[in-house]
């Protein structure tokens, strides 16, 4: 999909110096453990830099914690952490990273969006170790002062520190334009239309309306760069099957579901005949405002969700470290 050079041997052709590439990893993990604070600046702030060296020196501190408890789990995740850092790195070669700076004003040098998702699972270990070494430091502490481990406790709050720094940039809860540009663009062409699209930004939101909203089922949305595989035309073919005999709702022409029957069983043995649609409407005057079409599939539930953007794959550290953290203390 992505039509990457050569990555192994002498006819490995680097997009960008390795060094950058490193450097563009960095940057990412500086994201993880406070980028709500001067979040616009996303090359190494010095806002962000004191809780960054906080966390890395939790995590060596976890990292030697480990080796000196339990040396054959260690390999293994040590292990694990150099596949997906500084071997990864190599094996994705990717070009400048979107934000940083390259020797040329060339927009094609740069990767077309941030990459740090391709990095969650040497976040998440990282966010282990240091979690392990927030809970040394807590027993230290206690041992230090000559106290209970319960009275040292408030150390552990320091496991909180990327949470709360890291929401207000991190969540979407209020971020509606992926759904709403979804939804005028479903809700805006012809019954059975087919949709060509390109990539995952402009399928992944009409897909989500089909399959969890299930509205407009009967749009067809293919994606372009799928088309050269044979599962996904396999994929295309059973979800286009002409409509039965018995088409599940022939008393209605307001919903289009014969192309979708299982989806439409699904919805029906909750909500049947005349009910089902008087629920829809009930469902759709009660949610946020965003049209009404009568003769179009409309939602079968209110849209709550709660989105939250990999711009921080920070949340998943968030959760280690805390994880690490009280599975430590349950365990002491």
């Amino acid at each position: 999909q992505y039509d990457k050079p050569p990555w192994l041997g002498l006819q490995r052709e680097s997009q960008a110096p390795f060094w950058a590439q490193v450097v563009n990893y960095l940057q990412y993990f500086d994201w993880q453990w406070a980028r709500g604070l001067d979040g616009t600046n996303t090359v190494f702030a010095n806002m962000r830099l004191p809780f960054t060296m906080l966390f890395t020196g939790f995590g060596v501190w976890g990292a030697i914690e480990h080796w000196r408890r339990d040396r054959a789990s260690f390999v293994y995740i040590a292990t694990l952490f150099a596949f997906v850092s500084v071997a990864l790195v190599y094996y994705l070669n990717f070009r400048y990273g979107y934000s940083l700076q390259a020797p040329e004003q060339d927009r094609s040098l740069h990767e077309v969006r941030e990459r740090d998702y391709f990095f969650v699972v040497r976040f998440s270990v990282w966010g282990l170790w240091a979690g392990v070494g927030i809970v040394t430091l807590w027993r230290e502490a206690a041992f230090e002062l000559k106290t209970t481990l319960k009275a040292a406790s408030p150390v552990l709050g320091l496991a909180l520190i990327p949470l709360v720094l890291n929401w207000g940039w991190a969540t979407r809860s209020s971020d509606y334009s992926a759904r709403d540009w979804a939804y005028n663009l479903l809700m805006s062409v012809e019954p059975y239309s087919v949709l060509f699209t390109n990539g995952d930004n402009d399928t992944f939101p009409l897909w989500y309306l089909q399959e969890v909203e299930g509205i407009r089922q009967d749009v067809t949305v293919i994606v372009t760069s799928y088309l050269n595989t044979d599962w996904y035309t396999l994929q295309l073919k059973r979800l286009t099957e002409p409509c039965e005999a018995d088409d599940p709702s022939p008393e209605s022409s307001s919903v289009i579901v014969c192309q979708r029957r299982n989806a439409f069983r699904r919805h029906s043995s909750i909500h049947s005949g005349s009910s089902f649609l008087a629920e829809i409407n009930r469902i759709v005057s009660s949610s946020r405002p965003f049209g009404a079409f009568s003769d179009s599939i409309s939602v079968t539930k209110p849209y709550l969700y709660f989105p939250v953007a990999c711009s921080t794959c920070s949340m998943v550290s968030v959760v280690a470290a805390i994880m690490s953290v009280l599975v430590t203390v349950v365990i002491t």
